[in-house]
């Protein structure tokens, strides 16, 4: 499914922990003007680990929104790797997101950067019970 045009975005500001002492805030400039926007349906009824984007090589995945909605009580995570449904190099990308029945989860509104996964990895999402878990995810992928 393609979605229309994103809007030009000038400039996203992320924290960049260092390594050692306080975190280090600064500007990453991604520009977005031109870029089609893809989304990927998020259908899963397991305790998995599901992918949802496929790694490119050489593109990054940056996520512009995420909407999922539970049919029952689940612990999501989003997570990016390499391998088959992110089996190997794995990183959480959220925090685990603890959903009731009919839970709902919103983050980003699809015009700016909430997320991104490096170049070559894909996108996955790990759930922990056997419920109906649905949603849509915005994205894009650039070098």
């Amino acid at each position: 499914m393609r979605l229309p045009r994103l809007a030009a975005v000038a400039a996203f500001s992320v924290a960049i922990a260092a390594s050692a002492g306080p975190a280090l805030a600064t500007r990453v400039q991604i520009d977005l003007a031109g870029t089609q926007g893809l989304s990927a349906k998020v259908n899963v009824a397991t305790a998995a680990t599901t992918q949802l984007v496929a790694a490119v090589a050489g593109a990054r995945i940056l996520v512009a929104q995420v909407a999922l909605v539970a049919g029952g009580a689940d612990d999501v995570t989003l997570e990016y790797g390499s391998g088959s449904s992110c089996s190997t190099g794995t990183t959480a990308l959220s925090g685990q997101m603890n959903l009731g029945a009919g839970g709902v989860v919103e983050i980003g509104d699809g015009a700016a950067l909430v997320a991104q996964v490096p170049a070559g990895d894909a996108l996955c999402i790990v759930t922990s019970a056997a419920v109906q878990l649905g949603g849509l995810v915005t994205y894009v992928q650039q070098p």
